[in-house]
């Protein structure tokens, strides 16, 4: 018998449910900050634009912390590698929300794009190695419906504590939250049986960088994602703006309101995983990719609704 995580069994539950809640708080771990741009704007006298690189220095953190990771992931041990990122992400998130100085936020947000940027890079190699293999879409796409979980749960209840009480306290509520379900993860995820740490030399893999580089038809699949994400969290970073403005003139409660739209992608996050095990990567993408920008044409109308 394979000693692949098969489905309908008491380990993939378990194993799932980990995942799921990995990514909930690494989702909110990483965009802790965005709910509550307009409010850091307000309190370190900042403009829009120099507010949002609070959620700036954060990705450009992750990113560059990919590439790195990536260089020394058959390294690392998958579990304990992300284990030790969700807590002390969390953690950070909770300095945060304590913290009187922008420019230490931002410093904050930096090295929690580092520590971040282990789950995702991780996690997929995980995932392929420890599940049995007519089931990893569905598996990345439960994962991915966690995100959208996270983001949903993390903003509603960051803009409905900030109502009550301050950005402060609703950012370290949350936070604390996150740092429970960083350290559950630790004790629960299943252990690497398939992935044995290899400390060969990663001088190869930067070589193999330059060569992808230079691939056009890689690069075309990095500036998908570079655009459309680009453009997703980019939306969210501003539409809060003009929301709390006239004439809308919404509480910081009702724009949180506004991510339960999240919930569109739990459910269509794990359906697309299924469709791109039956039908192929390239049309659901395409196909996500054109719903994803009938939606940002949408936004351009006037009306709230």
């Amino acid at each position: 018998m394979s000693d692949y995580i098969q489905k309908d069994t008491p380990q993939y539950s378990k194993t799932i449910l980990s995942l799921f809640l990995g990514s909930v708080a690494s989702f909110g771990a990483e965009y802790c900050v965005q709910p509550i741009i307009p409010l850091l704007a307000k309190d370190f006298s900042l403009t829009p634009s120099i507010a949002s690189l609070a959620m700036s220095f954060e990705t450009g953190g992750m990113a560059l912390a990919m590439i790195f990771i990536a260089g020394i992931a058959e390294r690392l041990d998958r579990k304990k590698t992300m284990s030790i990122a969700l807590s002390a992400s969390a953690i950070l998130a909770i300095s945060i929300a304590a913290s009187t100085n922008f420019y230490l936020i931002l410093g904050l947000r930096l090295v929690q794009g580092f520590l971040l940027a282990a789950v995702p890079s991780l996690v997929v190699a995980y995932i392929n190695e420890e599940f049995s293999p007519d089931i990893v879409g569905l598996v990345v796409g439960i994962y991915v419906s966690g995100t959208t979980v996270g983001g949903l749960l993390g903003r509603f209840a960051l803009r409905t504590l900030t109502d009550i009480f301050s950005w402060r306290t609703g950012l370290a509520a949350v936070s604390v939250a996150y740092f429970i379900i960083g350290i559950w993860f630790t004790f629960s995820l299943a252990r690497s049986k398939h992935h044995k740490p290899s400390y060969a030399s990663s001088i190869g893999f930067f070589r193999g960088i330059r060569e992808t580089l230079l691939n056009k038809k890689i690069i075309k699949i990095y500036m998908i994602a570079f655009v459309s994400s680009g453009s997703f969290v980019a939306m969210y970073n501003y539409i809060t703006f003009p929301l709390i403005a006239p004439p809308y003139n919404l509480t910081q409660t009702a724009v949180g309101a506004l991510f339960t739209v999240y919930l569109v992608g739990t459910f269509s996050s794990t359906f697309m995983g299924r469709m791109s095990d039956k039908y192929g990567n390239g049309k659901v993408l395409s196909l996500s990719l054109g719903i994803m920008l009938v939606g940002a044409i949408i936004t351009l109308l006037p009306a709230l609704v």
